[in-house]
């Protein structure tokens, strides 16, 4: 079902969504490649 409502979302709202997403990896990635000892 989840493919069914991607189509319906309009190509705008996913691409605001996957920029948003990105954004979220992007801040995960540099979590993670960030070293813990700082902490």
């Amino acid at each position: 079902m989840s493919g069914k409502l991607g189509l319906r979302i309009t190509p705008r709202m996913q691409f605001l969504w996957d920029e948003e997403y990105i954004q979220s990896l992007d801040e995960s990635l540099r979590l993670t490649r960030k070293p813990t000892s700082t902490d």
